[in-house]
């Protein structure tokens, strides 16, 4: 340990960091108390992120704003949630019983300063009102960490009222720094996509020239809001010359009838995620303007995103989302063929992330063919794949086990398999069957072998896993 201890601060961070879902255990925090060293290196870590929740604001808030606390110090990522309900009286410091407005007013500012290393903000809006508060909060952050407000993130939890919030959107324009953003809906209502809509046209405003990550939930049916993509982009679809440094992309709830007219703004683009039916003129658009993605999300799969897919090599990781669940009638089967036969050799030496999600009858399962393909993907990771019931029962059941176990114990790497089982209804009893079926598949097709160095996962209700030293866990 003293070895440990010794090491320059920096490396100590770096450590720490790296083991951060351990360093609260308690040895750990009673060697921050009694080594400076060690305290002086772990403290950013410890302190990386602090919660300001306005449903208790006493003491924590006073205490930030008149006391020199560790968190003001190295704190980089400030949650700030606005409750459902405020509380009427909170008590100071001093003893003092204020009315919370009162209390929240007097130290919500000196609070927001007392931050010296503030880089990310994550804020949960659950209503409009009162509008002092997101006034005050939004004047702050611009005035003191307007240059080092790089992430922000934006949580609607709410039907919000759109005459109140609009007075203070054109705040948002003050934080002109932002390179990540993420602004997202969490329930399915109007007023909620409308708000998403006007802070994602606002900030993209100013922010434009550097963002580099995006994401927009609108929370509302794709079909129900008519060009809100549009409106959405306008300022920056109205000069055709402009492109911005955006790698990734992330849309959910969104009509996409116009996104490959922006397509010619995105050449930076790496990463695609989007959880609705995909028009069919985006992977063309992509294509033509030479845009070839390392990281690709998508609701489903049709002939033209299998056409961009096998026009280059490179692709790193892909996801389909909800196969056979979409507005359009696939043949999912030949799509599942073709992308394994087709697309995987194109991919092979750089693929490190599969994931075909089964939510139907239709959806995209592993067969015994698609081993030979997957076992040349030499960086695959991990792989998500569902086996069709049917073909677990009796010798075929054998072929499709043996074919996926043979091909991933071929790959150097691999690190993680789960298999995706569904089940009819609520019928657990069915579903326990076939997982315990695949698991005595798995287990006979590995008594051969010495590599035990990756974990399966039988996903459901009750998920069995295996591992170096796991035999089951439900």
């Amino acid at each position: 340990m003293s070895i440990i201890l010794s090491l320059p601060p920096e490396i100590l961070q770096d450590i720490a960091f790296q083991l951060a879902e351990d360093i609260r255990h308690e040895n750990v925090r009673n060697l921050r108390v009694v080594n400076h060293h060690f305290c002086r290196a772990y403290d950013p870590v410890f302190f990386h992120t602090t919660t300001i929740d306005l449903g208790l604001p006493a003491p924590f808030l006073e205490q930030l704003a008149t006391e020199n606390l560790k968190p003001s110090q190295f704190s980089r990522r400030l949650n700030f949630i606005q409750p459902t309900q405020i509380p009427g009286l909170v008590s100071a410091l001093d003893g003092e019983v204020l009315p919370s407005d009162v209390y929240i007013r007097r130290y919500l500012s000196p609070a927001l300063l007392s931050f010296e290393t503030l880089s990310s903000l994550l804020w949960k809006i659950r209503d409009a009102d009162p509008i002092w508060l997101h006034e005050c909060l939004l004047e702050t952050l611009s005035e003191s960490h307007r240059s080092t407000l790089s992430s922000l993130q934006i949580l609607i939890d709410g039907p919000i009222n759109l005459a109140f919030f609009d007075k203070i959107i054109p705040l948002f324009q003050r934080l002109n720094h932002v390179r990540a953003l993420d602004i997202r809906a969490l329930n399915i209502a109007y007023s909620s996509g409308g708000v998403v809509k006007r802070l994602a046209r606002s900030t993209l405003a100013v922010n434009s020239q550097h963002l580099t990550s995006l994401r927009l939930n609108s929370g509302v049916p794709e079909s129900l809001e008519p060009d809100e993509l549009q409106d959405a982009f306008s300022d920056v679809s109205s000069d055709y010359d402009h492109r911005m440094p955006l790698t990734h992309l992330n849309m959910s709830g969104w009509r996409l009838s116009e996104l490959a007219t922006v397509i010619p703004h995105f050449r930076s683009l790496r990463s695609l995620r989007i959880t609705q039916n995909q028009p069919f003129d985006l992977w063309l658009a992509l294509a033509l303007e030479g845009v070839y993605l390392r990281d690709i999300a998508v609701r489903d799969v049709d002939d033209t995103l299998l056409e961009y897919l096998e026009s280059y090599s490179g692709l790193v990781s892909f996801e389909v989302l909800c196969p056979g669940e979409g507005v359009y009638q696939l043949d999912h089967r030949a799509l599942s063929a073709q992308f394994h036969d087709r697309i995987l050799p194109k991919h092979h030496s750089s693929l490190e992330f599969l994931y075909f999600r089964t939510a139907s009858d239709d959806g995209w399962y592993f067969r015994a063919e698609y081993g030979k393909a997957l076992s040349r993907c030499k960086r695959l990771e991990e792989y998500i794949v569902g086996i069709e019931k049917t073909e677990v029962r009796g010798s075929a059941g054998n072929d499709v086990i043996n074919s996926l176990v043979t091909a991933i114990e071929s790959l150097p790497v691999f690190r993680s398999l789960k298999i995706l089982v569904r089940s009819s209804g609520f019928n657990t009893t069915e579903e326990m069957n076939t997982k315990v079926k695949i698991w005595n598949s798995i287990e006979r097709a590995r008594q051969q072998t010495k590599k035990k160095t990756y974990l399966i996962e039988i996903m459901g209700r009750t998920p069995l896993v295996y591992g170096p030293t796991i035999t089951s866990q439900g």
